[in-house]
């Protein structure tokens, strides 16, 4: 529900990874395809894109809608089973987009309503230098409403992510020196299996890069201003 990833997020994180001796990212996983927004922005950025989807209606509906992009390959299933039967030939790293869950309406509801903690620990019997992207990171151990009545696409729903929190996903995946957690867009992103030295190099990369960010915007808004007072 937080969206669709941007292209340029992708091409970011993933030039970030290379410091870490990650030349490329050639595969993406992403559970929870729906009505294939993401994975068509997916495919665009990477030459093999997996995506699960749970609900018949939507894996029937994303097929078709995607069957023109020749490196999506759509499955149809529990993700977390899904994603340990391609682990087993996903051997190069790889991203992984995670946003499997139940929303509301006709989407479907599984053995649990949000499967990201039986993902993750698919993903932490991996040694392999991945990138790990979790969406909707501000629902995260609460109970709430979301959506909208007129909203066709996410409708009013009651929600319930409390079993699902920092402290879960923690215990799922390990926190510590070889792994990089980043908040941002209401994701979590984890670069995963770090040596030491890349870990550090990573870390100062990605404090360069929000430093640049927000000079950019400074920069804009001076700008910005300055326009205004001409102008009036």
């Amino acid at each position: 529900m937080g969206g669709a990833l941007k292209k340029r997020q992708i091409r970011l994180l993933t030039l970030l990874a290379r410091v870490t001796g990650n030349n490329t990212f050639k595969c993406c996983v992403e559970t929870g395809t729906y009505r294939g927004d993401s994975a068509l922005i997916l495919a665009s950025q990477f030459e093999l894109v997996h995506t699960v989807e749970l609900s018949d209606k939507w894996y029937v509906y994303s097929r078709n809608r995607l069957k023109a992009r020749t490196n999506i390959r759509c499955h149809r299933g529990d993700s977390a089973s899904v994603m340990e039967r391609l682990m087993a030939v996903i051997e190069e790293p790889a991203f992984f987009f995670l946003d499997a869950h139940f929303a509301g309406g006709d989407t479907a509801f599984g053995t649990e309503e949000v499967p990201l903690i039986r993902e993750l620990d698919v993903l932490a019997t991996r040694s392999q230098k991945d990138i790990i992207v979790i969406d909707d990171l501000r629902l995260l151990g609460k109970r709430g409403v979301s959506g909208a009545e007129e909203d066709t696409v996410y409708p009013k729903m009651t929600y319930d992510w409390r079993t699902v929190t920092i402290a879960s996903i923690e215990r799922a995946i390990g926190r510590d020196s070889s792994s990089l957690w980043k908040f941002r867009n209401d994701r979590l992103v984890i670069f995963r299996n770090l040596s030491a030295a890349s870990g550090f190099l990573l870390h100062v990369s990605y404090a360069l890069m929000q430093g640049v960010v927000l000079m950019r915007r400074a920069v804009q808004w001076v700008y910005g201003s300055v326009l205004d007072t001409s102008s009036s």
